[in-house]
């Protein structure tokens, strides 16, 4: 009774899988995959690191020149900084002498 009973559960699960698989089969390929093994992978990868590697030094470089720049750059701005302080500001102009005001413009000249 119990075999009857486990078969009974089984082959509606197989059955099930077959058509799956069958299914399936219209969509995708079912053949094993092939296996290439290729050498190259792991010379363009340690190819790929090393360059990585010299790229990272090279900006690693920049960086460091780029903040020394900033630096001589931040102690000019300080340092003239420093001496718009100790300059004293220019003095005031003097006044500009009076000007007598314009004469008044002639009278139009009338035609007769």
């Amino acid at each position: 009774m119990r075999y009857l009973e486990v078969v009974k559960r089984i082959v509606p699960f197989i059955a099930a899988l077959v058509l799956g698989v069958f299914v399936a089969s219209f969509f995708v390929s079912i053949s094993a995959p092939t296996v290439r093994v290729d050498r190259s992978w792991k010379s363009s990868k340690h190819r790929d690191y090393n360059r990585l590697q010299r790229e990272n030094r090279c900006l690693k470089r920049a960086n460091k020149r780029l903040k020394r720049e900033r630096r001589k750059i931040l102690e000019v701005e300080r340092e003239f900084d420093r001496v718009m302080e100790l300059v004293p500001p220019p003095a005031p102009m003097a006044p500009a002498p009076p000007v007598a005001p314009d004469a008044p413009p002639p009278p139009p000249k009338v035609k007769k």
